[in-house]
């Protein structure tokens, strides 16, 4: 696994797509087009910025490699071995305010976070698919569990945690 920084946003991509010939401004502009795509709608953006600011949480953490799956659990693949994707999640879980996976997720498993955003594929996922507005991600949320990706849900999650944050002052 090849980790990247840059500035308050982590890029850990696969040593199996990693090309070494590949420049950082490259890489940098990749996890900025990346994190884009993941989370263009403007009410999930509200809903990132309460959440981290909540949290005391920022930066992106963009997660980049094949996925397979052993013994009914999600798995990528590095190097040419398997790891679960829930124990790459649990070490970084916190240090970013959102976790972004790209990495197939064939039979939609379930996954969990006790800090960060997760947000992931229910299938198969491209950059196409993102660039179309894919209803194909799904969004994990810590203490909620998965989320509605429909306006009006993330507008009901945002008004409550504002009420909630609001009944602290």
């Amino acid at each position: 696994m090849e980790i990247f920084t840059f500035g308050k946003n982590h890029y850990y991509i696969s040593s199996d797509f990693y090309n070494k010939n590949s420049s950082l401004s490259y890489l940098e502009k990749h996890l900025e087009t990346m994190v884009g795509l993941f989370t263009k709608r403007k009410s999930f953006l509200e809903l990132l910025k309460i959440h981290s600011h909540n949290q005391g949480l920022e930066g992106y953490i963009l997660f980049d490699a094949h996925a397979s799956e052993n013994c009914d659990s999600w798995m990528f693949i590095d190097n040419k071995q398997k790891f679960s994707i829930q124990d790459w999640i649990d070490e970084v879980d916190g240090i970013g305010r959102v976790i972004l996976l790209f990495c197939c997720n064939t039979y939609n498993y379930d996954i969990h976070s006790k800090k960060s955003v997760v947000i992931h594929p229910k299938s198969d996922i491209s950059i196409r698919d993102l660039k179309r507005r894919s209803r194909n991600l799904r969004i994990y949320f810590p203490n909620q569990g998965y989320l509605d990706y429909k306006y009006y849900t993330l507008r009901r999650l945002i008004k409550t945690i504002e009420e909630k944050s609001f009944e602290f002052f």
